[in-house]
């Protein structure tokens, strides 16, 4: 197995606690720094932590569908690796990105200025992948054989360990987008 893709449970786990962590400094900074926008086109920070929180609960719902049709859950532990598919879609989300995608129109942030409530849903978001994460460990789930559906892409049937990746992965792609915000402002 290719070390660079393969994945275990309390490490998911540690990624996304230094996820929840990094959130934390962004709902740190000043409410008018966090609704600053570069221009009319792009989105400030609090829309990037919206974005994350639209994306994470559509996949999230997704999983729990996953979960609950499969029980009882195979056994295995890990280390887990997502297929070949989702390994180049990984990288393709991987940071510092060569060009920008348009979303969806259920992922756009919606035009409003309230920053906690923004962040808290973000965390408790991370919280309830920790939560599902720490489930998986001490149940021994195999994260390869729980298969569901992509919620954008129907046809393409994810493993938890793909579903779990690509969740991580496009949240340091919106991180790395926070942090160029935060350059280029002076921050």
């Amino acid at each position: 197995m290719n070390k660079a893709y393969t994945y275990s449970i309390p490490e998911l786990k540690e990624r996304y606690r230094n996820a929840d962590k990094q959130i934390r400094l962004y709902e740190d900074k000043p409410t008018d720094l966090i609704l600053f926008k570069l221009s009319e086109s792009t989105w400030n920070i609090r829309e990037v932590a919206e974005h994350l929180t639209a994306f994470g609960r559509l996949y999230l719902r997704q999983i729990n569908k996953a979960i609950t049709e499969q029980s009882p859950l195979p056994q295995a532990g890990g280390p887990f690796q997502p297929r070949w598919i989702y390994k180049k879609w990984a990288v393709f989300f991987e940071p510092p990105y060569k060009f920008k995608m348009k979303t969806f129109p259920l992922m756009e942030p919606k035009d409003e200025k309230e920053v906690n409530s923004t962040f808290d849903a973000l965390h408790e978001f991370q919280n309830k992948i920790i939560d599902l994460l720490a489930q998986a460990e001490k149940s021994r789930w195999n994260l390869e054989k729980i298969k569901g559906r992509n919620p954008l892409f129907r046809i393409l049937p994810m493993s938890l360990i793909e579903f779990l990746v690509l969740i991580e992965v496009h949240q340091r792609r919106h991180f790395w987008q926070i942090e160029q915000i935060l350059k280029k402002i002076g921050e």
